[in-house]
């Protein structure tokens, strides 16, 4: 069940192969395979505005472009010194249908100096966009809610939901394996393990089995490799325009997706941006 979308307006790239999750009661997360190409490499700034190019790679959820989609929230810590302080901006919550959300959240990491920092950057403990309500309390954890009154919980202010509960009772949990090879488990609100990942971009592949399925997904990696220079400049902080830093390097990313029936989606990438560039499907008939 393999769905993708181009954006008109910019050429990115959408992808995504949903797996038939069995109905829970009352509450049922989605989940797929998915992939974007927009925001695989983006341009950052030092302090002293020194430009470069960094990339998705979020440790055990997202690298490449590809992400598994359980319920995840991403944030940017931010680290100053005398006295120490570590805050978190740029929190994005993850949904399992794959979509993003910015939450325009901004906190102190709880056992930090930041309150007798004079550098310290502003606390916003409540936000959110149209469609999510988040707040966060002293310890980092993470509340989000949407329109419907789905709650999702996190423990801190990043990593896995700890629970997705709806408005009726009807709760949903993860546990996930903070380190490498960073596997992960979802139980239903029936107590089964619906989904489970063996891990996340390991060399030898991942395996994720799916309840009620005979057998389960495959997905190997590979490394794609990108190279050029953008056509543009921008304002150093001495008030002059310089030339944009190149973008070269390699990225890891999924070169092809063994289904339950044995049958794979294979990917390959272009040379110049590493981005997908064709799609080998299931040959039809086994």
């Amino acid at each position: 069940m393999l769905t993708e979308t181009v954006n008109p307006a910019d050429g990115s790239l959408s992808v995504r192969i949903q797996v038939p999750v069995p109905k829970g009661r009352g509450l049922t997360l989605p989940f797929s395979f998915a992939y974007d190409s927009n925001g695989i490499h983006y341009p950052g700034a030092t302090t002293n505005g020194v430009m470069y190019w960094g990339t998705d790679i979020t440790p055990g959820y997202e690298q490449g472009g590809w992400r598994y989609t359980a319920p995840y929230l991403n944030s940017q810590p931010i680290s100053i010194s005398s006295p120490a302080c570590t805050y978190f901006i740029n929190y994005i919550l993850l949904t399992p249908s794959g979509a993003r959300h910015a939450l325009y959240l901004s906190a102190w990491q709880y056992y930090g100096y930041c309150s007798t920092n004079p550098n310290a950057g502003i606390q916003y403990l409540t936000g959110g966009d149209d469609y999510f309500q988040a707040t966060s309390a002293p310890n980092n954890a993470v509340t989000a809610a949407d329109a419907d009154g789905t709650v999702y919980r996190f423990s801190g202010a990043y990593g896995f939901a700890s629970s997705v509960e709806d408005r009726n009772g009807n709760e949903v949990t993860l546990s996930a394996t903070q380190g490498p090879p960073y596997g992960f488990t979802m139980t239903d609100t029936a107590g089964r393990a619906v989904v489970s990942a063996s891990s996340f971009g390991a060399s030898g592949g991942d395996t994720i089995s799916v309840s009620g399925l005979p057998s389960h997904y495959a997905v190997h990696w590979g490394t794609a490799s990108y190279n050029y220079t953008p056509g543009w400049a921008y304002a150093y902080t001495d008030g002059y325009c310089n030339p944009m830093v190149y973008a070269n390097g390699s990225t890891p990313v999924v070169t092809s997706i063994t289904l339950p029936n044995s049958q794979s989606y294979q990917f390959h990438y272009d040379a110049t941006y590493g981005l997908v560039d064709e799609i080998i499907f299931p040959r039809a008939g086994g």
